[in-house]
């Protein structure tokens, strides 16, 4: 049920390295498809028991379905996970791949909002969804941690940037505000119902050649 990799080898030994890299990951090792809890407080159930509550937006690797259950793998730390099963209906595919994504021209700038970061450039990037028939209803985005950050801008050999800011709209306003304290998004997606975010990075001054990362779309970020 659980597996930890607790021991880390002081020795490598290059043949046998070479070799294992050739032989064929075993099951509990293989990439899973990925999908997304919807609901907090989602028991995760082993057996009989309850082993676990999951947090609305957790991403999960999808092993097996049957009837109204999912098994899955839920990581806890590096090398360290658990399996269970949860209930399918509170699960969506984690994947951007059926949603209709356009990006607007960006805007580069050297001062944004007041701000200045010497040595950068400030680009922001407008980004269109649109939800198709085989869409998710919800979309989660995070970038706390910018080496998997959900979105994210990419430049010369694969460097990696997660979002400076973006333009939050304020629950009951009509007004929108520029934040750098949050660190996720959930999209609500509806049919003929598009959605515009607006994404803030800061990037060197020479940066060129530019994509975005929208989980498992990429996107060349073209400039005029």
């Amino acid at each position: 049920m659980r597996r930890c990799l607790a021991l880390a080898l002081a020795v490598a030994l290059a043949p046998l390295a070479a070799r294992a890299a050739e032989e064929p990951k075993k099951p509990e090792e293989q990439e899973l498809p990925k999908v997304v809890v919807i609901q907090d407080e989602t028991s995760l159930i082993y057996g009989q028991e309850k082993i676990g509550q999951l947090a609305e937006g957790t991403v999960v690797g999808l092993i097996e379905t049957k009837a109204d259950w999912a098994k899955v793998r839920v990581p806890f730390a590096p090398g360290c996970w658990a399996e269970g099963w949860i209930r399918l209906a509170l699960t969506l595919p984690d994947t951007l791949r059926d949603v209709q994504v356009t990006l607007g021209t960006p805007k580069r700038s050297y001062t944004y909002e007041n701000l200045v970061l010497p040595g950068m450039q400030f680009i922001e990037v407008k980004v269109k969804f649109e939800a198709t028939e085989r869409s998710p209803r919800r979309v989660y985005l995070r970038w706390d941690d910018e080496a998997k950050s959900d979105i994210a801008l990419t430049y010369g050999r694969e460097k990696r940037i997660a979002p400076y800011g973006f333009w939050l709209q304020k629950p009951l306003s009509a007004r929108r505000v520029f934040d750098r304290v949050e660190k996720r998004q959930t999209l609500l997606l509806a049919k003929d119902a598009p959605l515009i975010e607006t994404y803030v990075f800061a990037v060197p001054v020479r940066a060129r050649d530019l994509d975005l990362i929208l989980k498992d779309v990429v996107q060349p970020v073209r400039e005029r």
